[in-house]
């Protein structure tokens, strides 16, 4: 009894909530952040989209090549250690040669590859743009629901989403999610990130 009647809620509750989606784009992959030896300080290191491919006997090393944006002094980022070319995917293989820049781009999205190498990246120094309609929150008359995708796995905050695509404040933002006008199931939307896909729900005022 108790189940059917908090479905019909749940129904109810789905046909008068509208529905909209985010996509964040992002113009770049993300820097890489370390100590530089010729600059003498920690720096972003970003990718250069292309690979290095080193021949070990009958194995191969492949990097991604990464530059320091002051001085081009380079950082190796390792995708595979000491691997027989015909263990690799032929088309995978030929776009390490020629330098694919869609995989180069997947590369440096990779969170294996990058949590592997230990890399600190710069999520905070990442230039995004959000694609979608936006909010008035004081003139919205039915909640709604909002799909915040990407097509890569990304470690912005969604706070940081939110507050640009509703133009409010950090202490606005705040009020929202206190009276919880804004809220996520089963997320802390204060500390959330966007990884592949993630929903939040807009209450009315």
């Amino acid at each position: 009894m108790f189940c059917a009647f908090f479905g019909s809620i749940r129904v109810e509750r789905m046909e008068t909530m509208s529905s909209i989606q985010w996509r964040v784009h992002v113009s770049e992959p993300p820097c890489i952040l370390r100590y530089c030896k010729r600059c003498g300080a920690a720096r972003p290191f970003v990718s250069s989209g292309m690979f290095r491919i080193n021949a070990q006997h009958h194995n191969l090393d492949v990097w991604l090549i990464y530059k320091c944006d002051a001085c081009d002094s380079t950082w190796k980022m390792e995708i595979h250690n000491r691997v027989h070319p015909k263990s690799l995917d032929p088309e995978l293989y030929e776009g390490y040669l020629r330098n694919d820049e869609t995989l180069a781009t997947r590369c440096a999205f990779d969170r294996r590859l990058l949590d592997r190498c230990g890399a600190e990246v710069g999520w905070n120094q990442l230039s995004f743009a959000v694609e979608g309609p936006d909010i008035d929150l004081a003139s919205l008359t039915l909640p709604i629901a909002v799909d915040i995708c990407s097509d890569h796995a990304l470690r912005i905050r969604a706070s940081k989403i939110l507050r640009r695509k509703l133009d409010v404040s950090g202490a606005r933002f705040e009020a929202l999610l206190a009276s919880g006008r804004i809220h996520a199931e089963g997320n802390n939307l204060r500390k959330a990130t966007l990884e592949t896909g993630l929903r939040i729900f807009i209450e009315t005022p």
